[in-house]
């Protein structure tokens, strides 16, 4: 049990790092633009757009990274919780009206 919930942690530790890094990057950004939103729109400079792309190309790299560090039965009990987890996202979906399209996906 105790492997399982440590390779559940170690998995969503990037995607989380990353979501966050991007949210405060965005943050930044969205206040450093604001005195020029109306003359250049939302425009990001190429600095701004690789730091990014670069944040969203390691949140995969991190997850393999975690993935390849585990055994087959801590993967399997990772695939299998995440699993429930789409199971409970769509039965409350389904539960609330909306499509399974609507449900968010991480």
């Amino acid at each position: 049990m105790e492997s399982w919930l440590l390779a559940g942690l170690i998995f969503l530790a990037c995607p989380v790092g990353m979501g966050l890094m991007m949210w405060f990057m965005s943050k930044r950004m969205g206040s450093h633009s604001m005195g020029n939103a109306n003359r250049q729109g939302n425009a990001v400079s190429p600095e701004e757009r690789l730091a990014l792309l670069e944040a969203e190309k390691q949140a995969p790299e991190c997850q393999i990274a975690a993935t390849n560090s585990m055994s087959p039965q801590e993967r399997l009990a990772l695939l299998e919780a995440e699993k429930q987890g789409l199971e409970r996202q769509i039965a409350a979906a389904n539960r609330d009206g909306r499509t399974e399209g609507d449900v968010p996906v991480r």
